[in-house]
Order: structure tokens, then sequence, then C-alpha cells
């Protein structure tokens, strides 16, 4: 994300796609590698807890797994899940004013240079 802002602050122009693009799949990449790391985690965390209840193992594991989805679903979508969502707003909403921000410059352009049309004129201001 610091990253990216510091591209869009040194730019000073429309958003880079395949710079976003490529920052994005980064993310997602390290975003897979983490999410693996604590599956295989969890994993052994269970079966070592299970391994002590020699006569249902696989019953222990099913509890334990529903325990930990139950403990993690609803702080996930208390707050993970509402900030992803503000920040993909937030994000198409940046876009969306630099797209008109540049078409209102592109305007201006041409109306300096003489060589504009009325029907832009509302635009402009």
């Amino acid at each position: 994300d610091k990253v990216d802002d510091a591209m869009r602050l040194s730019s000073g122009a429309a958003v880079n796609t395949s710079a976003e693009k490529a920052i994005s799949s980064i993310v997602g990449a390290i975003s897979v590698l983490v999410g693996f790391t604590w599956e295989n985690s969890f994993d052994g965390a269970v079966a070592a807890v299970a391994s002590l209840n020699a006569a249902h193992p696989q019953f222990t594991k099913f509890v334990l797994g529903i325990v930990v989805f139950g403990s993690l679903a609803i702080p996930w979508r208390r707050f993970i899940l509402k900030r992803a969502l503000q920040l993909e707003d937030l994000k198409m909403a940046r876009d969306k004013a630099l797209i008109i921000k540049s078409k209102q410059d592109a305007l201006k352009a041409l109306a300096e240079a003489g060589n504009h049309h009325d029907v832009t004129r509302p635009l402009l201001h």
C-alpha cells in the first residue's frame, strides 16, 4: 500500500495499472503463503491435541475444527471483511476522482488552446 501511494504521489497522473497489478499480485502471493503457514500450524496443533484422546481422535479433530472456525469467523467478518470492503470502496472513489480530474484537465487545456466547443463549457465550471 505504501509503495502504491508513493507511486501515485510521484507520478501525479492517472493510475499506472501495470504497476498496480504487479503490487496486487505480490501482496496476493504473500497472503497465500501466510495462509498456508497458518493452516499448517493449526493442523499440527489440532493433530497434537487429538492424539491425546486416543478413543476418538477423529471426533476431537472435528470438534476442534468447528471451535477454531467459530472463533475466527466472527472477528473476521466484523473487522477484516468490513475493512476490506471499505478499502475497496475508497480505492474505487479515488480512481474515479483521478479520471474526472484528468478529464477536467484535458478540457481546460482545450479551452486554453481555443479549440473548445460550447458543449464542453458547462463541464469546466
